[in-house]
């Protein structure tokens, strides 16, 4: 039984991400928990898998790195700001964001 949940974790993990979001929490926190969850699974039965699996737990120790590679990357720094930017000119021009305001136009 354990050979075969170890030769098919990625459909079982990825029924477990449809659980957790149709239970309800928000996609980030689902993908999170359940690659946590899965990776401890993975690491205690990689000597089930014959081979299929290759995960330990020195791999956990690259994930900060990880994180933090993600975090400067100046691209994705990028994405807020011309939100922001718009945002700001709103406020400073006193214009409202609507929709309605330019949709009788189209």
């Amino acid at each position: 039984m354990l050979e075969l949940i170890a030769q098919n974790l990625a459909p079982i993990m990825f029924a477990a991400l449809v659980v957790f979001l149709l239970l309800g929490y928000p996609v980030a926190f689902s993908l999170a928990a359940v690659g946590m969850i899965f990776f401890v699974l993975g690491v205690f039965l990689a000597p089930y898998s014959g081979g299929a699996v290759n995960l330990s737990w020195p791999l956990m120790r690259t994930l900060p790195e990880r994180i933090y590679g993600v975090m400067t990357n100046e691209t994705l720094l990028a994405i807020p700001f011309p939100g922001g930017a718009g945002a700001g000119a709103s406020r400073l021009c006193g214009q409202r964001p609507s929709v309605t305001g330019f949709a009788p136009g189209l």
